[in-house]
């Protein structure tokens, strides 16, 4: 799987931020969790600053 962007127009430009597979996974168990960035972090023992 390519690089995913955060828009076409970032992905055009090969700019913004590089969201991988992985973290894309992360995200949607935090979001079907409703759990905030600092809860889910928190529940799955690691720093919410990481990426």
């Amino acid at each position: 799987m390519p690089d995913l962007r955060h828009t076409p127009e970032e992905a055009k430009a090969h700019v913004g931020r590089v969201t991988s597979p992985e973290q894309m996974l992360v995200r949607q168990a935090r979001e079907a969790s409703s759990l905030t960035q600092a809860a889910f972090a928190e529940r799955i023992g690691t720093p919410v600053a990481t990426r």
